[in-house]
């Protein structure tokens, strides 16, 4: 998986991998808070269940955020992890998919790619 920042969304073509997740209901002005607590919590239930982390953090909205966001976050990993805490199995299908990738703090995350989305995309 490729993970070099870049700056717009590109299409990429990617595998069905399986996951650890927490998944929540969070107003966006939450969203910071929710990220450190969820992250802070799922790397240790993955060390204590001897999961390994196979890819970097990940953010999937079920649904665009407006007041409130629904979505889980979590990591990429070789194995299936028991429920425990709030962390769950998860996963993320195969298929052709949009990816913007950021790195550095959830502050500086700010929305990117808005152009790209509503239309101004390159062909599939």
């Amino acid at each position: 998986m490729n993970t070099s920042s870049q700056s717009e969304p590109s299409l990429v073509d990617v595998e069905e991998i399986r996951t650890a997740v927490i998944r929540g209901v969070v107003a966006t002005t939450e969203l910071g808070a929710f990220f450190d607590s969820s992250f802070s919590r799922l790397a240790p239930v993955l060390a204590e269940q001897d999961v390994a982390i196979v890819g970097p953090a990940f953010a999937l909205y079920h649904a665009s955020p407006v007041a409130v966001a629904d979505l889980e976050v979590g990591f990429p990993t070789a194995g299936t992890v028991d429920a425990d805490g709030g962390v769950l199995a998860s996963g993320l299908p195969g298929g052709r998919v949009a990816r913007l990738v950021h790195e550095g703090s959830f502050d500086n995350s700010g929305p990117r790619g808005g152009d790209w989305l509503s239309g101004s995309r390159p062909p599939a």
